[in-house]
């Protein structure tokens, strides 16, 4: 069967490699070819967190080990209007790690570079994809067409494949950008991560790997309004060094150094299905787009290849209707829980009434203490608990 990947980042790289090691016919469709990007400090600005399950696919892939990373072994999450927090540590669930930072570039490049060893690519942009009696035809601007059997589309939240079959997306408005940066700290990070609920939005500060030039580095997102994002920008370093320093009370100590700071948009998204006409399916950011706040947006990304693969593994699975819109269905529900469960969370720590305040700090002190509770997010937020599981198809 002859598969045709549209977008050759982190989630369609992992899914061209993945099938072509079930024996797939796979042609990757990006016009990017990635390289290794690091900023003044040493390292990726851009990066993600990945779970568990996700480290696990990258290594039954072969491609974890040429990868630089920085596990982390707990977190602590706290708020700005009160004393209590909760503390998540890998212990105890008996593991090593909670997760794994991994730069950008570096994990995009022996991605793009295992799928020119395994798989056609062809380095170009999807004009239009169209449905054929047997499959769908995809053009590019290369004057190439690419007759498939099947399409995944892993093209991003501005989705050419989606755009072009007029997918109907649902938006939740969140009226946030992210800033996303790396700092030097004059204490290590320990392996512990940090997450802290401010007014404005949550600052998250992840342990990154250690540069031929700094030893202590973190990686931040700051998620907050258009406007205050707008300031923090023009901010001199010494003066956003300052505000990171207050914003995560010195947690770390003094911020000492910023790398180049950048600005996105936060938007969280939905689509109507997962697939299309049972030959296209959506993938990722294709079809669905959280907050960073949980460090989930790339892990639900692999949880789709996962599912995928539970559907394809026989050969034979993408031919059958049925198992197509069955995990079209799972993925759909699974996407909806997690955008619902994260506007909730978010909404709840931007309420700053005295009152919800003191709620919610008794609340997290009692939840802090009930470890079997904080056992099950955890297993869910690394894609091991029985939620996770039983969404798979």
């Amino acid at each position: 069967m002859n598969v045709v990947v549209v977008g050759g980042g982190l989630v369609g790289a992992t899914t061209a490699l993945a099938l072509s090691e079930q024996g797939y016919a796979v042609t990757v469709l990006d016009e990017q070819v990635p390289v290794i990007r690091r900023g003044r400090l040493g390292v990726d600005v851009r990066n993600v967190a990945l779970n568990p399950q996700s480290q696990q696919l990258l290594d039954e892939l072969g491609i974890w080990s040429s990868v630089p990373s920085q596990p982390y072994q707990a977190m602590h999450v706290w708020e700005q209007w009160g004393s209590a927090g909760l503390d998540f540590t890998a212990s105890d669930l008996g593991r090593d790690e909670l997760g794994w930072l991994v730069e950008m570039s570096p994990l995009q490049t022996a991605l793009y570079e295992g799928s020119v060893a395994r798989c056609r690519v062809v380095e170009a942009k999807m004009l239009d994809v169209h449905f054929t009696e047997g499959g769908a035809r995809v053009t590019t601007t290369n004057d190439e067409t690419l007759e498939a059997d099947f399409v995944i589309a892993s093209d991003g939240v501005q989705s050419s494949v989606r755009q072009s079959l007029d997918v109907k997306v649902r938006k939740y408005p969140l009226a946030q950008h992210a800033l996303a940066t790396v700092v030097a700290t004059t204490k290590p990070h320990q392996g512990v991560a940090y997450q802290r609920f401010l007014s404005d939005g949550p600052l998250a500060l992840l342990p990154a790997p250690s540069s031929e030039t700094h030893e202590h580095l973190v990686s931040v997102v700051w998620s907050q309004s258009e406007s205050c994002l707008d300031q923090r920008l023009q901010q001199s370093e010494e003066e956003f060094c300052a505000a990171i320093t207050r914003a995560s009370e010195g947690v770390l100590g003094e911020i000492v150094e910023v790398d180049d700071r950048y600005r996105f948009p936060l938007v969280q998204q939905l689509v109507e299905s997962f697939v299309v006409d049972c030959k296209v399916v959506l993938l990722g950011d294709a079809a669905r787009v959280v907050h960073p706040l949980a460090g989930l947006g790339v892990n639900l990304g692999f949880e789709d290849v996962l599912a995928l693969l539970q559907v394809t593994k026989n050969g034979t699975g993408l031919t059958s209707e049925k198992a197509v819109r069955k995990f079209a269905r799972a993925r759909q529900t699974r996407s909806r829980h997690m955008i619902e469960l994260l506007s909730v969370l978010q909404g709840t720590y931007q309420n700053t009434s005295p009152a919800l305040s003191w709620l919610r700090n008794v609340a997290v002190g009692k939840l802090n203490d009930l470890q079997w509770v904080k056992q099950q997010i955890m297993r869910e937020a690394m894609g091991l608990g029985p939620i996770a599981r039983i969404d798979k198809p």
